[in-house]
């Protein structure tokens, strides 16, 4: 007789049913991303001003000589910056909600700074923008001395040439730039270059295209192009110090909108 009879044999291992962890999703938004966004932007805006010079230039050939030259009035460049940049922030949101959409949460659980801040972070920045665009303000006499004669991109030179103009440039100014930039720079772009390069490296890009998006505007006058600069790195640093987007906005939309005033009184 077999003295393991009746011993227990041993039990194989049975495999397990438990689903294994479901696999991280990847980042959906990097460095590369981030510049085809800012890409994206302005080719979005180039488009529409060619489109509307093209529909100027039809509408002039139409319509004699009462037009101006190629028909392209104040008022037909400022409709192409304004259907630009919202045309430019619709196309960013939608590529940005598309490569979100594998995430847990989609675009709106993206950690770009999706938040207003509090009462007091939001005054503050609209304080904070009032007080540079003032700066700013009672510095240009000064620096006109030294640096003479601007050339203006097209849109400031449209919106000093007629009320309609002005009244377009500075809705896109105050109400549309302000949200639509700093969801872009500070928000996205910031997001996607500093998971790629760091905040450091990542900073000083944005704040850089920053700059070199608005040489359209002024033009390469040096003392607009500080200005920018230095609202730049003021919105940077809101968004670093608040965690925020809505503090940005609010020192953006103070300073375009301090800005606008003086261009308003000065033109009357």
């Amino acid at each position: 007789m077999d003295s393991e009879t009746g011993a227990a044999e041993p039990l194989e291992p049975t495999p397990s049913t438990a689903p294994d962890p479901p696999a991280p999703a990847s980042d959906p938004l990097g460095a590369g991303r981030a510049l085809l966004l800012y890409l994206l932007f302005f080719v979005a805006q180039l488009g529409v001003g060619i489109i509307v010079g093209i529909v100027a230039g039809l509408l002039a050939a139409s319509g004699g000589s009462a037009r101006p030259a190629g028909g392209v009035t104040p008022e037909f460049v400022m409709a192409a910056a304004l259907l630009g940049v919202v045309t430019g922030a619709w196309l960013i949101l939608g590529f940005a909600v598309r490569w979100s959409r594998g995430q847990a949460g989609g675009l709106a659980a993206l950690d770009i700074g999706w938040s207003a801040g509090t009462r007091r972070q939001v005054v503050a920045g609209g304080v904070a923008g009032a007080l540079l665009a003032v700066l700013y303000g009672v510095s240009l006499r000064w620096l006109m001395t030294r640096w003479r004669d601007p050339e203006l991109g097209p849109t400031l030179s449209a919106m000093r040439h007629s009320h309609i103009a002005f009244g377009g440039w500075a809705v896109l100014a105050v109400l549309l730039a302000p949200p639509i930039e700093e969801l872009l720079f500070r928000g996205l772009m910031l997001r996607g270059l500093s998971r790629s390069w760091g905040p450091f490296a990542a900073g000083l890009t944005v704040t850089a295209l920053f700059v070199a998006g608005h040489v359209f505007e002024t033009g390469f006058y040096l003392p607009g192009l500080m200005a920018i600069a230095a609202l730049g790195c003021a919105t940077l640093a809101a968004r670093a110090v608040t965690g925020a987007l809505g503090p940005a906005i609010a020192l953006h939309a103070g300073y375009n909108f301090v800005i606008a005033t003086f261009v308003g009184l000065m033109s009357v």
